[in-house]
């Protein structure tokens, strides 16, 4: 068996692309008594380059999920997601987001206990493939 190097499969799967620069950063706010969900995306991309899509899932503990995104041609960055008819907030809301820029740079965070603990902040624990933590 050949060892190979991910940073090697990812530039690949990019075209190569070269993400020096791109840091995704996605920001929220939680309306616990109208069940609003704002996420923006404060994301720096590199010069050059710019938001493809920001791919948004919020989750209950039950699992269910709404879907949605910030795309390119969005006049704004950021999106309102309602909440309060289609999701269980009592055990706190799980947000997941896929930024995605033209040039293929791509990251994925998440953030957990929206409505218990936190009600604003940025979400954390993003994937290792972008340029700041490599």
């Amino acid at each position: 068996m050949k060892a190979f190097k991910n940073e090697d499969i990812k530039d690949d799967l990019c075209g190569g692309c070269n993400c020096t620069g791109f840091a995704p950063n996605i920001t929220f706010t939680y309306d616990g008594e109208t069940g609003e969900l704002v996420i923006t995306d404060d994301s720096d991309y590199p010069d050059g380059d710019s938001r493809k899509i920001v791919q948004i899932e919020v989750r209950d503990k039950n699992g269910d999920k709404m879907v949605d995104n910030i795309a390119a041609d969005d006049d704004d960055d950021a999106i309102s997601i309602d909440t309060s008819d289609d999701l269980d907030s009592s055990g706190g809301l799980s947000v997941h987001a896929t930024v995605v820029s033209d040039k293929g740079c791509l990251s994925a965070g998440h953030i957990d206990a929206i409505g218990i603990n936190i009600v604003a902040g940025s979400l954390g624990y993003w994937d290792k493939d972008y340029d700041a933590i490599k």
